[in-house]
């Protein structure tokens, strides 16, 4: 028996969100001077600047021009064996900034300029689902699914049969163990991009980013940068 036997969907830990829960538009009252302070050029643009805050934990995108603040994103400290892992709380574009790829440029700085791993926030929209199919393409950044186990919940809580086949799963897709954090174990397993958002590289298993939650266990996406400076 093999563990997708006894769960009717996939395992997963990231939720898909509607879009239109994250307009953006409440960027519009934010007052744009507050933000110019520790600031630098947003990279790829003429006009647009970055401004960091809150220890770093929070990134605005100002647009001096249009006296208006036109992307922010949220970052926080998140449960993972690696002492620079933090999580996208929230990203949120003015609708008048999107499509210029401001997204994809914040992830790229927060990998490769602050040489932060960052760890799939645990609700996504389908754009954020993109944002990570597109972070799997840059050049220099690796995307990796994860599963996170606490052997001790898992023993109470789960039948230890599903212990048994959740790990004979995470060694049939190359699975392999990258660090405890907290009493909870941690394996990293190779996805690819599809057509809308990433998976597992294998067919035929319940290891999936998208799908199920567990008590014992959650399964998501981890991004490093692992290119030249």
């Amino acid at each position: 028996m093999r563990v997708n036997q006894l769960f009717e969907d996939s395992l997963n830990e990231i939720i898909l969100l509607p879009q239109e829960l994250y307009k953006g538009d409440w960027l519009g009252k934010l007052d744009y001077k507050k933000y110019l302070d520790d600031r630098i050029p947003f990279p790829g643009s003429n006009n647009l600047l970055l401004s960091f805050q809150n220890r770093l934990n929070d990134i605005y995108v100002v647009d001096p021009e249009g006296r208006r603040v036109a992307a922010k994103m949220s970052l926080e400290a998140v449960n993972f064996p690696s002492k620079n892992a933090k999580t996208v709380a929230g990203i949120v574009v003015d609708p008048a900034y999107r499509g210029q790829g401001i997204a994809a440029v914040l992830y790229q700085v927060v990998l490769r300029s602050l040489k932060l791993l960052l760890v799939a926030d645990d609700v996504q929209t389908e754009g954020g689902a993109a944002n990570w199919v597109r972070l799997s393409r840059i050049p220099g950044v690796e995307v990796m699914g994860y599963v996170a186990i606490n052997l001790r919940s898992l023993n109470t809580k789960t039948p230890r049969e599903i212990g048994n086949l959740l790990a004979q799963d995470l060694m049939e897709i190359g699975g392999f163990h990258i660090g405890t954090s907290r009493g909870t174990d941690f394996f990293a397993f190779p996805v690819r991009s599809g057509f809308e958002r990433m998976e597992t590289q294998v067919k035929d298993t319940i290891i999936e980013p998208y799908g199920y939650d567990d008590v014992s266990y959650e399964i998501s996406m981890f991004a490093h940068w692992v290119g030249k400076r």
